[in-house]
């Protein structure tokens, strides 16, 4: 058998004029060296210098310029390194030598839809793992092109090795050799072997590009508008490493000049506005593939710049800077919705790139948004329809249907339904004139089902260009006469969107709206003021070291990101309360329900997200007619049982007053032991405050009998200690009356004190007694 085969490799030899290799006996010459390769790695066969001069001679034969030539040059490569002994000779060297600057001199063609259509790929490859000694890959990319698992010794490479990097493949030929291969038409996951991107990948990590001045940015440019769904897996690590390579110098390769300055090494060239902007003029889905990917590489760059600010500036290197108006124009809610439907396409995309969004645009990540368009994306994408075949809007008519929406809101139910069906993309050339009309939907007399509708319409324009509709509705709810807004500006005070007409705080579904911008400004807000420190660090002075001032500046961002959440929160649970003009009755009434329950949900988001602004928020107080309000509406509301005890502690008297009526309202929402603790601490401390004294105390007092019945109705083995309070109370209101019968006024006040002590004092013991019927 193997008298058989030797001979049959002679035969191929011998048969080939000029050493070119005949078409007809390609194939079977690489089934061949693959049988080579396994006789050698796996059945562990020894060749004699009269197979080996055969091999040599089989291996370099000239291939013919097609996939099965190219697939035999491929083996042959191959070959030589699963058989070492072939370049064990000089003479056998030069030959090999020879053959592969030979490979080098003349283009391969690339055949689409082969595998492993090009040699040029797996030779640069190589060259890159032996440059870079990663052996151990060198072994699993044989392996792999060979479709075999053989054993192949790392130190049996060491002469490979020499000759690829001394005498074929200097670094800097390697990085100029990479940038002239032609792109992959339609690179996707699909396409399978190696192709020039893994070794574009390869000399990027590996630092070559950069060392010797080498641009790369076109070809990733090419090479990112090439790809297509689904996304090739090696693509987002290009788009990392090459980032790293733009923005962050290697660990030595900054020099020290003389007179003590760092100087940066040479990195490359960041993608240009327009170029990232090219890739956004259309959003067919044969272009999603180089959207996602370019929204991935601009996101990472933005927080690998932030990430290392601090090193670039003691460089001195200006790191270029893509501005938020080239983010604005970028749609990144639909491409991150897109990405998340399509995760098994997108590259494994969606992480990454959620990740770099929660960080960079918080107020594309509202949690209440994402929870609800989790439930409702598969049922969007099963009712849109395309609206250039089965929906038209005529020019003119969103205008006349909001005119008469009050009196016939027939016209506008059906407008605004027909946009429901329509994209996001297709609906935006209509937002503005539809946001516009903004002030005509809050009226009174609009009927519910038309506020419904426009908000749905609202949240489905807000995933197309989020910022950008937040700036139109902003301005278009404003008091007429108002300054206009920007984005800018209500990222810096996000607190100017809560001077808008009063009439949006009596529409709930407009008032959805409204907190929906308003919770997306502040998320804004706290980011822009974090990038802000970070990218402007302070330097160090001999009164303040720069680390001190650092943390002072730290905290200076806080507390003005706290004070910004907590008049948010004043200024909404004020909206909670009815107004003297308001109109009664029922409608009335669960229009304000509602509007209240719309604002505990919106407070209790912003409780949990920073527990640290409830207390904030209580200590600064809040009327007392909105307790039974905030302690019922907002689930939150027992974090205030952590800190409710200082706040009773606090000297005025305002103070002590709505800690113990918080506390009476907590016990009743929340009985748990916590609660009794604080409850039966609240009575000590009001039984150990002083007699009334002044006019201050009288009304102190009125208050906190009120809330002496909460107390006694959610913890009754408090009503002796609360009997008690009332019993001494009522006393010292006596006994003041009568000393001073010549201060009027104090009577009066004392009376009235006395009769709600009379009053709280027989609706405990009513509560408290035995239920007669009973026995």
């Amino acid at each position: 058998m193997r008298d058989s085969i030797w001979i049959y490799i002679k035969e191929i030899i011998n048969g080939s004029v000029d050493k070119v290799l005949n078409e007809a006996s390609v194939v079977h010459t690489s089934s061949l060296l693959r049988l080579a390769c396994a006789l050698k790695g796996i059945a562990g066969f020894k060749f004699n210098d009269e197979e080996i001069n055969a091999l040599v001679d089989l291996v370099t034969l000239i291939a013919p310029q097609s996939a099965p030539g190219n697939r035999f040059v491929t083996l042959g490569l191959c070959t030589l390194l699963a058989c070492p002994s072939l370049v064990s000779s000089p003479e056998h060297e030069a030959i090999i030598v020879e053959w592969v600057k030979s490979l080098l001199r003349k283009k391969a063609e690339t055949i689409s839809g082969s595998i492993n259509s090009s040699f040029e790929e797996i030779l640069l490859l190589m060259s890159i793992h032996f440059h870079s000694n990663q052996l151990n890959a060198v072994s699993e990319l044989v392996c792999t092109t060979l479709g075999m698992k053989i054993a192949i010794r790392v130190n049996t490479m060491s002469r490979l090795k020499q000759i690829f990097v001394q005498q074929i493949f200097v670094e800097k030929v390697v990085a100029a050799h990479a940038v002239k291969v032609p792109v992959t038409e339609n690179l996707s996951a699909d396409m399978l072997g190696f192709l020039p991107v893994h070794c574009i990948y390869q000399l990027i990590k590996s630092r070559s590009f950069t060392k010797h001045q080498v641009p790369i940015k076109d070809w990733i440019y090419r090479q990112i508008l090439t790809s297509k769904m689904p996304i090739h897996p090696v693509l987002p690590a290009l788009l990392e490493v090459y980032t790293q390579s733009v923005l962050v110098p290697t660990v030595g390769g900054s020099q020290q000049q003389s007179g003590g300055k760092l100087v940066c090494e040479h990195t490359n060239e960041p993608l240009t506005d327009e170029e990232v902007l090219a890739v956004f003029q259309d959003f067919e889905k044969k272009h999603l593939a180089p959207q996602l990917l370019v929204l991935y590489y601009v996101l990472l760059y933005e927080d690998v710049r932030l990430c290392n600010c601090r090193i670039l500036l003691s460089l001195g290197k200006q790191s270029k800077l893509y501005s938020l108006k080239l983010f604005y124009k970028i749609p990144i809610k639909y491409l991150l919705q897109e990405s998340q439907k399509m995760q098994e396409l997108s590259g494994g995309l969606f992480p990454p790139m959620l990740r770099l969004l929660t960080t960079h645009f918080p107020q594309l990540c509202i949690v209440n948004e994402w929870l609800e368009e989790g439930v409702s994306l598969t049922k969007r994408d099963e009712t849109i329809v395309t609206a250039k075949i089965d929906y038209q809007i005529q020019i003119g008519s969103i205008q006349k249907a909001f005119d008469c929406c009050s009196e016939t809101p027939v016209e506008a139910i059906r407008l605004l339904g027909t946009c429901k069906k329509f994209s996001p993309h297709d609906l935006w050339i209509h937002g503005k004139e539809i946001v516009s009309n903004v002030k005509t939907i809050i009226q009174p007399n609009v009927p519910r089902k038309v506020q419904d509708l426009f908000r749905d319409v609202w949240y489905l324009l807000n995933d197309v260009y989020p910022r950008h509709l937040w700036e139109m509705t902003s301005n278009a709810l404003l008091p007429t006469g108002s300054p206009q807004l920007n984005v800018d500006e209500l990222t810096v005070d996000p607190l100017q969107i809560l001077r808008c007409d009063q009439k949006v705080f009596r529409c709930a579904p407009i008032m959805s709206i409204l907190l929906h911008i308003l919770a997306a400004s502040l998320a804004a807000s706290k980011y822009y003021l974090g990038k802000h420190v970070i990218e402007n660090p302070s330097s160090a002075n001999n009164f303040a070291p720069g680390a001190q001032a650092d943390i002072e500046r730290e905290e200076l961002k806080v507390a003005l990101t706290a004070v910004q959440d907590s008049v948010a929160v004043q200024i909404l649970l004020e909206a909670c309360l009815p107004l003297p003009d308001e109109e009664k009755g029922i409608a009335g009434d669960l229009t304000l329900k509602e509007i209240q329950s719309l604002i505990c949900s919106f407070v209790h988001q912003m409780f949990i997200t920073d527990p640290n602004l409830a207390k904030l928020v209580h200590f600064q107080g809040y009327p007392l007619e909105l307790l039974p309000i905030t302690v019922r509406g907002i689930p939150s509301m027992h974090i205030c049982l952590d800190f409710i005890v200082e706040l009773l502690g606090q000297p005025e008297i305002e103070k002590q007053v709505f800690a113990v009526q918080l506390i009476a309202h907590l016990s009743k929402q929340y009985s748990l032991p916590k609660s009794y603790s604080i409850a039966k601490h609240a009575l000590t401390i009001i039984s150990a405050m002083p007699g009334i004294t002044s006019s201050e105390r009288a009304e102190f007092y009125v208050l906190i009998v009120s809330a002496l019945e909460l107390l006694c109705d959610a913890f009754p083995p408090l009503v002796d200690d609360a009997v008690s309070i009332l019993v001494n109370l009522g006393k010292v209101c006596t006994y003041q009356n009568s000393v001073e019968r010549n201060r009027m006024s104090k009577i009066v006040r004392n009376k009235y004190l006395l009769k709600r002590i009379h009053e709280t004092y027989q609706r405990i013991v009513k509560h408290s007694m035995l239920d007669r019927k009973l026995f």
